[in-house]
């Protein structure tokens, strides 16, 4: 049975961040589906300047500026929210029990200033921004699909328009 409980929690960790993955995302999206009654907001980041970092100083220094960053979103979530990366440098972030427009930017906001700290990576000091978009269950859509669709769709409003947050 331990072994199972392993597997499992491999099958849905990223193993580069540690983070959880689509898998896990999926399953902690149908539990905040399940109860429909408790609002939630889905956050979609994606990180600004990644390409070129990880071009100029190798996918070693990448990886580490993207441990870098999945630590400072777990120190920045809280307990009962989620936080996961999808690959590459695209990441999404469950907040639970919150759906009110200033509420999800100013955590975005704060995000956005922990994640965008200069970092130390070797003999480096590097800095990477950000861009979020934001969908809020049920206002924005009542399925993972129509979520994902307007997070991922404001986002790359806030990143073609210079914005940090949409």
């Amino acid at each position: 049975q331990q072994h199972l409980g392993a597997a499992h929690a491999r099958a849905e960790t990223d193993p580069l961040t540690g983070l959880g993955n689509r898998a896990y995302l999926s399953r902690r999206l149908g539990e905040a589906l399940a109860d429909p009654s408790r609002p939630f907001a889905r956050v979609f980041m994606d990180l600004v300047k990644f390409k070129p970092l990880n071009d100029t100083f190798g996918h070693d220094c990448g990886d580490e500026v993207l441990r870098i960053v999945a630590r400072r979103l777990l120190a920045s979530v809280r307990e009962t929210d989620t936080a996961v990366r999808l690959g590459g440098d695209e990441f999404v972030l469950l907040f639970l029990g919150l759906s009110d427009a200033d509420g999800i930017g100013e955590r975005v906001q704060a995000l956005a200033r922990k994640v965008g700290q200069p970092m130390h990576v070797g003999d480096q000091l590097l800095q990477v921004g950000a861009s979020f978009g934001a969908a809020t269950y049920p206002r924005d859509g009542r399925t993972a699909d129509e979520l994902l669709a307007r997070a991922d769709r404001a986002m790359y409003e806030a990143k073609n328009t210079g914005q940090t947050f949409k």
